[in-house]
């Protein structure tokens, strides 16, 4: 086909692999330590909203993070599987349930690092939760493997019954 493009795309795992090396290796997966390019990280950290994880490493982005994350809450571990992605500079970043199994607070901090890379890449986020799509551009619902219906948070308000019940029981849970 002409005009194609295949993008570069890169999935955020729920589960996200952490290896007992530093913070900087991590993020840099697979990159030689001597190659990694430190501005490129510093930039990662910043969207991957990681500043606090930072600057509670004893020693930064050098420290270890233990074998599978020990050290790392399970809020980290994401964003630092974002921040890795972003590394890699991709297109578009995949993030299935990101906010699954999150407390409060890291759900902020996984927000704050959705909304920092908005806009810089194409975001598809798959999510049962309507906390994680209230600031979506565009959502589609799907029922029964099917589109039912599509639009902002806002028009899926407005038009959608579907979309309303689901919204209403969970805001009285």
């Amino acid at each position: 086909q002409q005009g194609a493009q295949i993008f570069r795309t890169h999935d955020v795992p729920q589960k996200p692999l952490i290896n007992n090396c530093s913070l900087k290796e991590n993020i840099a997966y697979g990159i030689k330590n001597e190659l990694i390019d430190n501005k490129k990280i510093d930039k990662c950290i910043k969207l991957a909203a990681l500043e606090d994880l930072v600057e509670s490493l004893p020693n930064g982005i050098d420290s270890f993070l233990g074998d599978r994350g020990k050290y790392l809450s399970g809020g980290q571990q994401q964003r630092v599987a974002i921040a890795r992605a972003l590394y890699n500079e991709p297109k578009i970043l995949i993030f299935d349930e990101a906010t699954s199994s999150q407390d409060s607070k890291n759900k902020k901090y996984l927000t704050r690092s959705i909304n920092n890379i908005k806009g810089e890449i194409t975001i598809i986020t798959i999510s049962h939760s309507f906390y994680t799509i209230k600031e979506c551009d565009h959502i589609f619902l799907v029922k029964n493997g099917t589109i039912s219906s599509e639009g902002s948070y806002r028009e899926l308000l407005e038009k959608s019954e579907d979309f309303n019940k689901m919204e209403k029981e969970i805001s009285n849970n």
